[in-house]
């Protein structure tokens, strides 16, 4: 089996248990295993997914918990 695994990369998530490194972290309806990339991440963090190696996905804490926020900007002036 080849792809990119369960979810792509760049797909954002929260953190479903503590990451140290490993854990949970929920994709939608999915519920998967992870792992940080190095850094301890507490339950409840909003993750994104930076690369899939074999079959580990890797997280970091997401960097912008609105990824299309430039799209919904309202100046009110």
């Amino acid at each position: 089996q080849t792809g990119d695994g369960p979810v792509p990369v760049g797909s954002r998530g929260i953190a479903a248990s503590a990451l140290k490194p490993s854990g949970k972290a929920t994709f939608g309806e999915k519920y998967l295993d992870v792992v940080s990339d190095g850094a301890f991440i507490d339950h409840g963090t909003p993750v994104e997914v930076i690369r899939i190696a074999g079959n580990r996905i890797i997280v970091r804490v997401a960097s912008d918990p609105e990824p299309r926020s430039s799209d919904s900007v309202v100046f009110d002036g």
